[in-house]
């Protein structure tokens, strides 16, 4: 799937986008900009991570419509989990979701990531079964407790990208 030409997608070299931040709290998050953080979000690398690898946005125009983090997984070479993904409301059920996926495969694997690893919430388990993943056990290291990234019901899974 090639990107739309009235969409873009772009490595973010600011972990403190306000837009992009602005995107992940009204989309996954529902909270104001005084109850969500994106400096604490941007420092905070949930348990299993050994730091972020990089943040993606799916811009339409200079608009966000998308977002999506990916972060090394600890004790697992060339694994990274997907974080922070969300679609804005308004532009959800368009297929922006799968595109955002997809381009964010073609990045990992041009940058040797073999396999990306997501704790999905139950309603976008779906999605994902979709998208190449199927539910596997992946975190296996430590127990996932940082509520504000992953909450009890999550789902793990995993998507082979060789």
């Amino acid at each position: 799937m090639n990107v739309p030409k009235s969409y873009k997608f772009e490595v973010l070299s600011n972990p403190l986008s306000r837009e992009f931040h602005r995107v992940v709290r009204r989309s996954l998050f529902k909270q104001s900009w005084f109850s969500y953080s994106s400096r604490a979000i941007a420092n905070t690398n949930p348990p299993f991570s050994e730091g972020r690898i990089n943040m993606f946005s799916l811009k339409l125009g200079e608009e966000i419509v998308g977002t999506i983090a990916l972060e090394k997984v600890r004790g697992k070479s060339n694994t990274a989990a997907a974080t922070l993904v969300a679609i804005k409301e308004e532009y959800q059920g368009q297929g922006l979701g799968k595109l955002l996926l997809s381009e964010t495969k073609k990045w990992a694997i041009h940058n040797a990531i073999n396999t990306i690893v997501v704790n999905a919430a139950p309603e976008a388990k779906a999605f994902y079964n979709k998208s190449g993943f199927v539910e596997k056990l992946w975190n296996d290291a430590a127990p996932l407790t940082n509520v504000e990234i992953v909450n009890d019901t999550s789902i793990e899974m995993y998507c082979s990208l060789s």
